[in-house]
């Protein structure tokens, strides 16, 4: 009896010891090896061999792919935002690489396309288109013209339009000056813009919501370097955008365009004009081009108005040259083109009539007009835009069109 109770004792307690010791065994234990290489490891009852990758083994592959990296960063840093748009092979490289800003000696004193000794060339004072209108006439236009209108035709609510104009002026006459860190490219006031500066008094016509600039088209690639570290800047109010086909020139093609394509705010293409509210502060990685014709569009942020920048070349239209080929002929060929606004074809002048700029203004901000504006703008508008095309209803203080 004592024996054989000994006996289920010693079976019972084997029993519970090889329960416990399944339990204890089977617990999965955490060893930290290194902070890189934190491993779980599991011990089951059947025992299996964790073969890990020795700090030696890693240090050594490290190393071979910073160097692989390395190489391939100094051929070419590829983190261009073009590169996440759909390929076009037509207007750009399938890869494009992050470009460092070159040297421009368009500003020198010895250029001939300035006329650097001229400053009294229409700079004629600031002149108030409501000077002569009565204040009590202009009282009862009302707040926002009494809804009569929409903001930008009304005379009472253009304050803050004209203002916001003034600031992108002054911000894109500083970056693409010839001070260290900044583009060092020419522009030249154009079409709306010139005529305001030449027959309106120095002053934004009151029914315009952007400015035009024309600049060469090969320059662009100045701003392709310029552009992403310009937009990374922090508590920066504007925002630069390029057309990513600007190699291409724009003609007026019915969804075509010569190979440019209107790109939405997440990158893609869309195949019509782009009417869509573009949110520059949620951009991050992503690249929205809401336009087709001009090259380039410096926006205000806040209020999204901008100014345009379109493209000038060497030659006639009728050579069909290359946007990067008219940099070669840019001093020797005495002739030029540039679009027409509205019907957007090109026109050819003479490249005197553009050359020597001179010293002009608007809003009072110093820019350069060409050297024969008059000439240039009967061109431009197949006649003498000396008549204006709105004028004021002194009633509801609403500019209207003729």
């Amino acid at each position: 009896m004592c024996n054989r109770g000994r006996l289920c004792f010693s079976i019972i307690l084997t029993a519970v010891i090889y329960s416990l010791c399944n339990i204890f065994i089977s617990r999965p234990r955490y060893y930290k090896i290194n902070a890189d290489q934190a491993v779980i490891r599991k011990y089951h009852h059947k025992r299996t061999n964790i073969l890990l990758p020795s700090l030696k083994h890693k240090k050594r592959e490290n190393a071979k792919s910073t160097v692989i990296n390395s190489t391939v960063s100094s051929k070419c840093n590829t983190g261009h935002l073009f590169n996440n748009l759909k390929n076009n092979l037509t207007c750009r490289p399938k890869i494009l690489c992050k470009q460092k800003m070159t040297a421009n000696n368009f500003w020198r004193k010895e250029n001939n396309d300035i006329n650097f000794g001229s400053t009294v060339f229409n700079m004629h004072e600031y002149k108030n288109p409501y000077e002569n209108i009565k204040y009590t006439t202009r009282k009862n236009w009302g707040h926002w013209c009494k809804g009569r209108c929409r903001q930008k035709y009304c005379a009472r609510s253009r304050r803050n339009i004209d203002q916001t104009l003034k600031l992108i002026m002054k911000e894109w006459v500083r970056i693409s000056g010839p001070s260290e860190g900044n583009m060092n490219i020419f522009s030249v006031l154009m079409y709306g813009s010139l005529i305001a500066s030449t027959y309106r008094g120095n002053v934004i016509m009151k029914w315009d919501t952007d400015v035009d600039f024309v600049m060469w088209g090969h320059d662009s690639i100045h701003i392709e370097a310029f552009m992403q570290t310009y937009n990374s800047r922090i508590n920066n109010e504007f925002y630069l955008v390029l057309h990513p086909d600007w190699r291409c020139k724009f003609k007026e093609e019915p969804q075509n365009w010569n190979g440019r394509s209107y790109y939405h705010s997440n990158g893609t293409v869309a195949k019509f004009d782009l009417k869509e509210r573009v949110h520059f502060y949620r951009l991050g990685d992503k690249y929205a081009a809401p336009f087709v014709a001009p090259n380039v569009r410096l926006y205000h942020k806040r209020s999204t108005w901008y100014i345009d920048v379109f493209a000038m070349y060497s030659g006639t239209a009728e050579d069909d040259t290359k946007p990067m080929q008219s940099k070669h002929i840019s001093k020797t060929n005495p002739h030029i083109h540039l679009m027409r606004p509205k019907t957007y074809d090109y026109v050819n002048m003479l490249r005197n009539d553009m050359f020597p700029l001179q010293r002009c203004q608007l809003e009072g901000i110093k820019l350069w007009c060409p050297n024969k504006p008059k000439i240039v703008l009967k061109q431009l508008f197949r006649g003498d835009p000396i008549k204006p095309d709105h004028r004021l209803n002194l009633k509801s203080g609403c500019w209207q069109k003729v």
